[in-house]
Protein backbone atom coordinates (compact mmCIF):
# COMPACT_ATOMS: atom_id res chain seq x y z
CA UNK A 1 0.00 0.00 0.00
CA UNK A 2 1.41 3.63 -0.85
CA UNK A 3 2.15 5.62 1.95
CA UNK A 4 0.25 8.97 0.89
CA UNK A 5 1.33 11.24 3.79
CA UNK A 6 4.29 12.32 2.65
CA UNK A 7 2.51 14.18 -0.39
CA UNK A 8 -0.44 15.39 0.85
CA UNK A 9 -1.74 16.02 4.28
CA UNK A 10 -3.07 13.80 6.36
CA UNK A 11 -6.60 14.46 7.71
CA UNK A 12 -4.97 15.19 11.38
CA UNK A 13 -2.85 17.60 9.57
CA UNK A 14 -5.17 19.92 8.29
CA UNK A 15 -7.94 19.89 11.10
CA UNK A 16 -4.61 21.07 13.19
CA UNK A 17 -3.79 24.13 10.94
CA UNK A 18 -7.34 25.28 10.68
CA UNK A 19 -7.12 25.66 14.98
CA UNK A 20 -4.01 27.52 14.21
CA UNK A 21 -5.79 29.90 11.96
CA UNK A 22 -9.33 29.77 13.85
CA UNK A 23 -6.97 31.06 16.45
CA UNK A 24 -5.29 33.76 15.08
CA UNK A 25 -8.61 34.91 13.42
CA UNK A 26 -10.44 34.77 16.50
CA UNK A 27 -7.90 37.21 18.42
CA UNK A 28 -8.66 39.65 16.01
CA UNK A 29 -4.99 41.40 15.41
CA UNK A 30 -4.63 40.50 12.10
CA UNK A 31 -3.97 43.17 9.51
CA UNK A 32 -7.16 43.48 7.12
CA UNK A 33 -5.13 41.58 3.90
CA UNK A 34 -3.80 38.59 6.15
CA UNK A 35 -7.29 38.16 8.03
CA UNK A 36 -8.61 37.43 3.88
CA UNK A 37 -5.59 35.14 2.98
CA UNK A 38 -5.90 33.52 6.89
CA UNK A 39 -9.96 32.60 5.32
CA UNK A 40 -8.95 32.15 1.98
CA UNK A 41 -5.90 29.20 3.38
CA UNK A 42 -8.69 28.12 5.49
CA UNK A 43 -11.67 27.78 2.87
CA UNK A 44 -9.27 25.56 1.23
CA UNK A 45 -8.27 23.50 4.20
CA UNK A 46 -11.74 22.70 4.34
CA UNK A 47 -11.79 21.49 0.78
CA UNK A 48 -9.23 19.69 1.49
CA UNK A 49 -10.64 17.82 5.06
CA UNK A 50 -13.75 17.07 3.03
CA UNK A 51 -11.89 15.14 -0.01
CA UNK A 52 -10.01 12.94 2.48
CA UNK A 53 -13.23 12.28 4.30
CA UNK A 54 -14.65 11.64 0.83
CA UNK A 55 -12.31 9.36 -0.14
CA UNK A 56 -11.86 7.44 3.53
CA UNK A 57 -15.72 6.65 3.32
CA UNK A 58 -15.60 5.62 -0.24
CA UNK A 59 -13.32 2.86 0.39
CA UNK A 60 -15.03 1.90 3.20
CA UNK A 61 -17.93 1.14 0.88
CA UNK A 62 -15.91 -0.69 -1.53
CA UNK A 63 -14.40 -2.73 1.91
CA UNK A 64 -18.02 -3.68 2.67
CA UNK A 65 -19.21 -4.40 -0.57
CA UNK A 66 -16.47 -6.29 -1.29
CA UNK A 67 -17.27 -8.07 1.51
CA UNK A 68 -13.87 -7.52 3.34
CA UNK A 69 -15.23 -6.33 6.49
CA UNK A 70 -19.10 -5.95 7.60
CA UNK A 71 -20.61 -3.64 9.31
CA UNK A 72 -20.82 -3.13 12.97
CA UNK A 73 -23.76 -3.79 14.52
CA UNK A 74 -25.03 -1.63 17.74
CA UNK A 75 -26.41 -3.93 19.03
CA UNK A 76 -25.42 -6.35 22.37
CA UNK A 77 -24.44 -9.59 21.26
CA UNK A 78 -27.30 -11.83 23.01
CA UNK A 79 -25.69 -14.75 25.49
Amino acid sequence: MKNKKTTQATYAQVLERLEVLAQAMEEGELPLEEALETFAEGVQLIKQGEKILAEAEQRVEQLLASGEISPLSLETPKA
